[in-house]
């Protein structure tokens, strides 16, 4: 029940977060698009180079660690304080020359400004993983829901009454996360917590460094899903990457089953003894990808049907891009189950080198591919990278899982 909850909360993200691409590209056109695009993939891609991956620990801590939620909640305050004033500090420091070779149509001064979005989106998935934490699914889910909701809303309105510039887009984005940030907060002390917060030293040095392994393999992971945008803002224009970002969003909108594996499970899988949290593995996967496969066919013939729409006639170049990513996210199906396994079995390392051989993959094709096929070889370096990730992911899982210690509560 849990998965099917979190399943339809993330699909309703996905619409939202199509309904805001919408709404943008009728406002600001094409290439209003592209720079709303690269705003909400630059500061994911800066994020998770910059965090050092504390809130990836939580689930594991609360679950493995019996960590209670007072020591949770005041040892991520400090530890994100610091870590907020690094990543703005950085952003502002690099703002000239995301200027100059990412986003050129904008002033300097909003992207100034667009280094708030950077910290607000660690504490964002900070809050998420308490909630998780706490086996609240349905508030943890909210917190995103909430984030697109007021985007969609805000965007709506400022298409409305104001006649504004694509500089605006700052604004709303950056708006949207501070309401969801709020909210948030609201459901976690909703959620029960008791007591005044707490830093424990322990729980940040343990914290700090399971976090760093954990967010070495989600900054590649994050990097294998987005560095191709950003790869062609730097080497194209916001235009050519208004058209991948139709195809991206629209295939990862089929993707919300299989992306509610890790959401659900991985604390599932750290409270159970390795024997049986493999078994339950290998029962999942073949349903898995075949519910996967099937909500992809039905993206692909569906999505192509709706964008001259959705986002106006230059859309359609989408079509044959969309197709590339939809093989590569079938192959690669399973892989937030695999995750999830080794995340809550206590071992972030593997999916670190998964998502590192991804990434490997992902920059060696697209230097190669990009500057001569454009989104076609964004495409195809993104589906040849899910496919590394697989093949990693299997050899791991079938030849050593079994060796692997649980390194849970003795």
């Amino acid at each position: 029940m849990a998965l099917l909850t979190v399943s339809a909360s993330k699909a309703g993200v996905a619409v939202l977060a199509l309904a805001s691409a919408a709404i943008v590209a009728h406002v600001y056109g094409q290439l209003g698009l592209g720079i709303f695009a690269l705003l909400r993939v630059a500061p994911a891609v800066f994020m998770a180079v910059t965090d050092p991956g504390f809130s990836h620990a939580v689930p594991y801590l609360s679950a493995n660690r019996n960590v209670g939620s007072q020591s949770l909640i005041g040892s991520s305050i400090l530890v994100y304080l610091v870590v907020g004033t690094v990543q703005i500090s950085f952003w502002l420091l690099l703002s000239p020359l995301i200027h100059e070779h990412l986003l050129p149509p904008l002033p300097l001064g909003a992207i100034y400004l667009a280094a708030l979005l950077v910290p607000m989106q660690s504490i964002m998935i900070l809050i998420v993983n308490l909630l998780r934490s706490r086996l609240r699914y349905n508030l943890a889910n909210g917190v995103f829901l909430i984030a697109e909701i007021a985007l969609v809303l805000l965007t709506g309105a400022s298409a409305i009454w104001f006649d504004n510039g694509p500089e605006a887009l700052v604004v709303l984005i950056t708006l949207s996360s501070g309401i969801a940030l709020l909210m948030g907060i609201v459901f976690l002390i909703g959620s029960g917590v008791q007591g005044a917060p707490y830093t424990d030293k322990a729980v940040v040095t343990e914290g700090v460094m399971f976090g760093i392994k954990s967010q070495i393999g989600n900054a590649f992971q994050i990097l294998n899903y987005r560095l191709d945008h950003l790869l062609l803002g730097f080497f194209l224009t916001p235009e050519k990457v208004a058209v991948y970002f139709v195809a991206t969003k629209s295939v990862e909108f089929f993707r919300f089953f299989t992306a509610s594996i890790v959401f659900v499970f991985e604390p599932i899988f750290a409270a159970q003894v390795k024997n049986d949290a493999k078994a339950r593995v290998q029962k999942m996967i073949v349903p898995l990808l075949l519910a996967n496969l099937v909500l992809l066919v039905v993206g692909v013939l569906i999505a192509p049907l709706l964008y001259p729409l959705v986002f106006g006639e230059w859309s359609t170049d989408a079509q044959v891009p969309l197709y590339i990513l939809a093989i590569g996210l079938a192959i690669s199906g399973a892989n937030t189950l695999f995750g999830a396994f080794f995340l809550g079995q206590g071992h972030p390392e593997i999916t670190t080198v998964a998502s590192l051989a991804g990434l490997i993959a992902t920059v060696v094709s697209a230097l190669i591919l990009i500057p001569t096929l454009e989104i076609i070889g964004a495409a195809i370096s993104s589906s040849l990278a899910y496919s590394f990730v697989t093949i990693t992911y299997l050899a791991v899982f079938f030849r050593i899982a079994g060796n692997l210690e649980h390194r849970g509560a003795k």
